[in-house]
């Protein structure tokens, strides 16, 4: 009996930290995809910031040569 009971609790505390590093392994995964759509969200900002920056540079530069000429 007492061989039964300590296979019964064996199996209990392997299953229970089964389910602990599966939660873990769930938690970094989240944790990664987040971030990586942060990083993906950061680096669209940036790129509009880009092409925002060269076409207000070039509407400068028509407007200093309208100015100009």
């Amino acid at each position: 009996m007492t061989l039964m009971k300590n296979l019964k609790e064996t199996a209990q505390k392997e299953m229970k930290d089964a389910v602990d590093i599966t939660k873990l392994t769930a938690e970094n995964i989240k944790q990664e995809v987040k971030q990586e759509f942060n990083k993906q969200k950061i680096q669209s900002k940036m790129e509009h910031m880009q092409t925002a920056y060269h076409e207000i540079k070039e509407d400068v530069k028509e407007e200093i040569k309208d100015f100009f000429h």
